[in-house]
């Protein structure tokens, strides 16, 4: 499975996390009211490591948002 910026914010639209909450669900650190780690992330500073896109699978299975989830990520690149 392959996640990019774009695949993130949709997953992040899916789970209805801001940022911060994000973070924090994710155990990141928060600094004045926000979470630099995602923010870089979905700035494409970072990449996404198969850790942090098992978590994210994590919270789409107890959102019950499984389906959803996968249909975001094996959407093709050149789809975004």
């Amino acid at each position: 499975m392959h996640m990019n910026k774009f695949k993130l914010k949709k997953i992040q639209e899916l789970l209805e996390h801001t940022n911060k909450s994000l973070g924090e669900t994710l155990g990141y650190s928060i600094y004045l009211n926000q979470c630099k780690q995602i923010e870089n992330l979905l700035s494409g500073k970072s990449k996404v490591t198969p850790i942090l896109l098992i978590a994210l699978e994590c919270l789409a299975r107890r959102s019950n948002k499984l389906k959803e989830f996968n249909e975001i990520i094996n959407t093709s690149d050149q789809d975004e």
